[in-house]
């Protein structure tokens, strides 16, 4: 090896090409045109042309099958052998011709031309050079053996019997600049592994003597020559940008058209050789007489489409086909056995994508069918055996391929039974021909893709701007299409404007989503209370909805009574208060219509001397009637309810803290002097609780003594008089904390923080030793759903006991309104090296997006902490990093740090004992102390969250954590992605860690993560095997959406025969593949694709998470906040705006609000679009007489600005270096990028704690 002090091998008199370096010269440069892939639609092997599917129908078992008759009754179905088979046969060849397209004919001129586009579209993505002819260029001279060796030791090439091991042919030796060679790592004992090119790129003469020496072989084509030549001759700024251009020609050399045919290769395709036939009678096809035919076919290999560009017949290897992939520069060769395999993956492929997305359908409007409106959605291979949860209620998200609705969007919508579909189809709607067993037919809330005005509810006097307030159609039944809609007991309006602002969807359609909501909860809420489920629907199976010539959600569906399908609904709408659209208040709760009472007002109307109905105004009757409340939430959730209605509805059976508003007029406020139990506490379980006899008794209502007399299924007097008990310490604290208010003294803030912390802290541990009392109560009974309800009631009691308390005891800067900021001067001190996106210059950033939130640090609510205390980083080393990362990665984390001079940033930490997997993550000697400082934050930001001094906390700390594992490159990732120590793991094991051994002692935490990448660091950590103390769930890019529910099947052999993730390829989107699946129910993987979109993140937050989130009832909510799906983030892999993270903090905080009295803590994680903060004329290379073109003076005038947007001051080893490309790449962040998401996350966090303000 040559030493790298001297790279030219001890001097050379080879002739300097580099001209731009030296001189100067204005550079020309050569874009890529944007590359796009369109896959070929023929098949490849003529043994698959013109195939049809084939319906293979097995016996059928010889037992009796039960078969649901037209009125929903049981009936035996019994019959031969052969009738039995024809029924089956009919089914199935029903539903076959109904999901299956037909097979296309083949066309050899048509797939001769399918061809010749798919090159023209290879070769239009190759670079446009103009280069000069080889006479014109500079000679290349021939290199000395002594320099030809000096080449063959940097390549590391073997010597044998006394020469270099050199490959025989050009191609061979030009490959070779990609060889990867083993090196030294920088300062360090440890040996990396690196490209040859990639590593000598600032030595450039290494590269330009290699290229000399290829240029001399003499098989190289002339054209190859040429190509060369011209990258080695030509102008360059930068030692970067020769680089760029060498690699560039290398590529470009191995496809090129004119220098594969000088290499005897043919590149013109040809059409399908005819079938001839033999002496012997054999059939004779094409592969025997040559491969020109498959050129400009499509293969798939190694995960991507490629294009087979040439053939070649080679005496020794036998015939070979050189491809190029499409979205990528390089090429490979393949022999006859891997192009078939590569054919038939095609094939697969193409299938797979038509499964996805589908033909076309046809729609039909009714103008005279009540509302209803009917259309066939586009065919999407539904699942014959898809059941989505809560199917028995009705309720469902789904997508409509309605054009005038977005394909992205979920909305509200009602599965049809069978019944209702088969009536539907007799009447005078003339309904479409249904798909069979592979979908349902949906009938969709309040279409915004409706008609426009001028319709037939307004002719009708009604206020309602669409008719189609019902639109069916049929939607293909699987995962993508229709979700569960989830168990909702309110409608929360600011809750509905975050989840529709990530749609995408205009302004105006806004009081559309809101009425579809308000249906689908009224229907919901009827089929909960109303609606008991047939018998029959326990009983559908898919196999009997075959038999019924349906899907099997459409037997398992409620069916509605005609009546209240047919109600006024264009008046019941017009009726409602839509004030909200137009001032954008969000406080606004509604409870779900009361379809109940309006079936009864048509049913047993006054005049007919019915009861009184008990709805006095005009706007009663379309509101549920709920008597008692299991909740009221925000800032009002202290107006509880005196006397409780014995006819009080049921706690949702999630466990959330979310119930039901109470009726005005019912309402007081809790005086602290007089509290009662009941004022807590739900009726269902303070009638366990509470028995005659007990001292309490006495206080209860009138229908609460009466319930309590009756006999309950478990006996929880030992739990009622604790709840009293405690009940009467939070009365006697709030007494005296009353009292030295009156005394005009104040109050002292530590001691009233520290009392208010064991007060809050008591009814913590008081709801976790409940719930395991309740839980042990019902050991040895079957009453599973009691149980449930009584385990969300006691968490709502406990749970409003808690924010009265800290209600009640909050002051200026401590308790209910109070959301912090945390950071410490010691996360600077990790600096990074040039070119790293994780740069100091994020800590000031964000911190200035939490003041440009109104945060200050200064005394208030909304207040920055600037330090953590030195208890926490002591927690932090002694206590809970030893519960989350090894102790030999700990180790050798510190003494790496400890070895590092003050000067020097950017030295990897994380690689391995290779020298692997550290280059992205590198750190100066500040670097340990800062990732324990973050990690303090966090602990700080809980405690202060879970004894009451804030309702919730963001902490800007650096460097980030989530991919930092127990270990080493957590899940088998290629590197540590920035991150030494994880935060919110340890924020989250810190949490739930018991009293005595220093923890907070709560039950449960979920942590959401929406960093672009998937936090599997923090799954290694909380979730390697199922823990109920944890639920993690990550939004992130990488694979499908959809596909980390957990029960795709993920490990199958994909369309090149490589074992991958069926639900796409995640490998080049770091960590890699971990994040595409979920390996059990305490893990929630959404993979997004390769880009995250808003419309994804909302159906996530929407749907799944949201119902995950509530199944799961937190105690604490943590969120892993990554910025880096911003639209202008340099990695490029999201599409969010800033408004966007607002909104996705707002739903989050919905959720702490809902579960857990809104105690939420933020970590940053990613987000890197911080445009830099000092560049000059010396940072871009350029000569003194290069005049600076816009982009140029655009990067060294935005630094300056950048520098004062985010207060950033240059210290001793604190700079901002970046490359040239770097510095344009983040310009596009000036005007929105990463202090806008923090500003957009922050005030979210303040409007989320003022709900709690006292």
């Amino acid at each position: 090896m040559p030493s790298s002090n001297d790279p030219d091998g001890g001097g050379s008199n080879f002739p300097s090409l580099e001209k731009g370096e030296n001189e100067g010269g204005k550079l020309k440069f050569e874009a890529w045109s944007e590359q796009t892939s369109s896959p070929s639609s023929s098949n490849v092997i003529s043994e698959y042309y013109n195939k049809s599917p084939k319906a293979d129908i097995q016996d059928a078992p010889q037992s009796s099958i039960t078969s649901l008759g037209a009125s929903g009754n049981m009936t035996p179905f019994s019959s031969t052998k052969k009738v039995l088979l024809n029924q089956l046969n009919n089914k199935r060849k029903h539903s076959e011709s109904d999901s299956r397209p037909a097979s296309p004919v083949f066309d050899p001129e048509e797939d001769l031309k399918t061809r010749e586009t798919n090159l023209q579209r290879v070769y239009a993505n190759q670079p446009i050079l103009d280069i000069p002819d080889l006479t014109t260029l500079p000679k290349i001279p021939v290199l000395p053996q002594s320099e030809r060796d000096f080449i063959a030791r940097c390549l590391q090439l073997e010597y044998r019997e006394g020469q270099f091991d050199w490959p025989e042919d050009w191609s061979g030796n030009l490959t070779l600049f990609f060889k990867e060679i083993t090196v030294k790592a920088h300062d360090s004992d440890q040996t990396i592994t690196v490209g040859f090119a990639e590593h000598y790129q600032d030595h450039w003469r290494v590269l330009i003597k290699f290229f000399a020496l290829v240029i001399k072989l003499e098989d190289m084509p002339a054209e190859a020559i040429r190509i060369l030549t011209y990258a080695a001759a030509r102008e360059s700024m930068t030692t970067t940008q020769k680089y760029g251009f060498m690699v560039e020609a290398v590529q470009m050399t191995l496809f090129d058209k004119k220098v594969l045919q000088e290499d005897n290769w043919q590149t013109k395709p040809t059409k399908l050789p005819q079938e001839t036939v033999d002496e012997g009678g054999n059939v004779v096809r094409g592969m025997d007489h040559g491969g020109t035919h498959f050129i400009g076919r499509s293969v798939y290999w190694v995960g991507s489409e490629a294009i087979v560009v040439a053939f070649v017949r080679d005496d020794e290897i036998g015939d070979l086909w050189k491809v190029k992939w499409v979205n990528e520069i390089d090429t490979c060769d393949l022999e006859h056995s891997e192009l078939i395999k590569g054919l038939k993956a095609w094939d697969r492929h193409l299938a797979r994508k038509a499964k996805v997305n589908g033909g076309g359908g046809s729609s039909k409007s009714h103008a005279d069918t009540g509302g209803y409106q009917s259309k066939k959605s586009k065919v999407r291979y539904g699942d014959p055996e898809y059941i989505v949860p809560g199917i028995d209620k009705g309720i469902v998200l789904a997508r409509s391929s309605h054009t005038g609705a977005r394909p992205d969007v979920l909305w509200p919508a009602r599965v049809m039974h069978h019944n209702e579909t088969k009536l539907l189809q007799q009447s005078k709607r003339g309904r479409p021909k249904e798909n069979g067993t592979h979908s349902c037919e949906l009938v969709f809330f309040c279409p915004y893709w409706g008609q426009s005005p001028g319709t037939s509810a307004q002719k009708a006097g009604w206020s309602y701007p669409i008719a189609s307030i019902f639109e069916t159609e049929n939607v293909e039944a699987n995962k993508t299409c229709i979700q569960a809609y989830g168990d909702l007991k309110e409608i929360d309006i600011a809750e509905l404007r975050s989840s529709f602002a990530l749609t995408g969807l205009a302004k105006s359609t806004f009081k559309y989503y809101v009425d579809a909501h308000r249906l689908a909860l009224g229907f919901l809420n009827y089929a909960n209370t109303s609606l008991q489920p047939p018998q029959e629907a326990n009983r559908a199976t898919p196999d009997i909805a075959v038999l019924q010539g349906c899907h099997v959600m459409s037997l398992q569906t409620p069916l509605f009574p005609s009546g209240l399908l047919e109600l006024p609904w264009g008046y019941v709408l017009s009726g409602l208060d839509n004030s909200f659209s137009q001032s954008g208040t969000d406080q606004i709760r509604e409870p779900p219509l009361n379809l109940q009472g309006m079936l009864a007002a048509l049913e047993r109307p006054h005049s007919i001397g019915g009861p009184d109905l008990e709805y006095g105004d005009k706007d009663a009757p379309l509101r549920a009637h709920v008597g008692g409340s299991e909740e009221r939430n925000g800032a009002n959730d202290m107006e509880v309810e005196v006397t409780p209605d014995p006819n009080s509805s049921q706690p949702s059976g999630d466990g959330s803290v979310r119930g039901d508003p109470l009726p005005t007029g019912q309402m007081t406020t809790i005086d602290y002097k007089h509290l009662k139990i009941d004022q807590f506490v739900g009726l269902n379980l303070l009638v366990t609780m509470i028995k005659e006899g007990h001292s309490a008794f006495s206080k209860l209502s009138k229908a609460a003594k009466e319930a309590a007399k009756e006999s309950q299924p478990v006996d929880l007097s030992g739990l009622g008089e604790t709840f009293l008990s405690v009940l009467d310490m939070v009365s006697k604290q709030v007494k005296n904390y009353n009292s030295e208010q009156k005394k005009g003294e104040g109050v002292n803030p530590h001691e009233w923080d520290g009392n208010t912390a064991r007060v809050l802290q008591t009814i913590l541990v008081l709801k976790v030793r409940g719930e395991d009392t309740i839980l042990g109560s019902f050991v040895g009974l079957t009453d599973r759903e009691k149980c449930k309800d009584y385990l969300a009631q006691w968490r709502n009691a406990c749970e409003r006991l808690f924010r009265f308390a800290r209600r009640m005891l909050s002051w200026e800067e401590s308790g209910g309104g109070v959301s912090c900021v945390l950071t410490d001067s010691n996360c600077n001190g990790h600096l990074t090296g040039s070119g790293s996106f994780e740069r100091s210059v994020r800590l000031p950033a964000a911190l200035k997006g939490a003041r440009n939130a109104g945060y200050k640090p200064v005394k208030g609510r909304f207040k920055i902490h600037t330090s953590v205390e030195r208890e926490f980083t002591k927690l932090a080393t002694e206590t809970v990093l030893p519960m989350v990362h090894e102790k030999k990665y700990l180790s050798r984390l510190r003494k790496r740090v400890e070895a590092i001079s003050g000067f020097e940033r950017g030295v990897p930490l994380t690689d391995d004992s290779d020298g692997k997997g550290g280059d992205d993550t590198g750190g100066s000697a500040g670097s340990y102390n800062a990732a324990v400082s973050g990690v303090a934050c966090a602990l700080k930001a809980v405690k202060m969250v879970v004894t009451g001094q804030a309702v919730n906390a963001f902490c800007a700390t650096r460097p980030p954590g989530h991919h930092a594992g127990t270990g080493l490159k957590a899940m088998k990732a290629t590197s540590n992605g920035f991150c030494l120590l994880n935060s919110a793991a340890s924020a989250a094991k810190y949490a739930v860690a018991q009293l005595e051994d220093g923890g907070l002692g709560l039950k449960r935490v979920c942590i959401i993560d929406f960093d672009v990448h998937h936090g599997n660091g923090t799954q290694d950590i909380l979730c390697k095997t199922y823990d109920p103390r944890f639920l993690y769930v990550s939004m992130h890019a990488g694979a499908k959406y959809g596909s980390g529910d957990g029960d795709s099947e993920s490990d199958e052999e994909d369309e090149d025969g490589m074992k991958r993730s069926k639900a796409g390829r995640a490998d080049d989107i770091f960590p890699g593949k971990c994040g595409d699946k979920s390996p059990h129910g305490g893990v929630l993987n959404i993979p997004m694709g390769q880009k995250v979109t808003a419309q994804l993140v909302g159906q996530a937050l929407s749907g799944v998470i949201n119902n995950a989130v509530g199944s799961f009832s937190p105690d604490l909510i943590i969120l892993s906040a990554g910025f880096d799906a911003h639209v202008n983030d340099p990695l490029g892999l999201g599409g969010l705006s800033a408004s966007d993270f607002g909104a996705i903090t707002d739903l989050c905080c919905r959720f702490a609000e809902w579960h857990c009295s809104g105690r939420m803590i933020s970590v940053l994680e990613g987000g890197y679009g911080v445009p830099c903060c000092k560049f000059t004329r010396n940072d871009l290379f350029l000569p003194e007489n290069y005049q600076m073109g816009d982009t140029e003076k655009k990067v060294i005038g935005l630094s300056a600005d950048t520098r004062a947007k985010i207060g950033w001051v240059e210290e001793e080893n604190n700079s901002d270096e970046m490359p040239a490309w770097m510095g344009r790449d983040l310009l596009r962040c000036a005007q929105e990028g990463f202090v806008e998401c923090v500003t957009a996350h922050c005030k979210s966090l303040k409007n989320g704690a003022e709900i709690f303000k006292p």
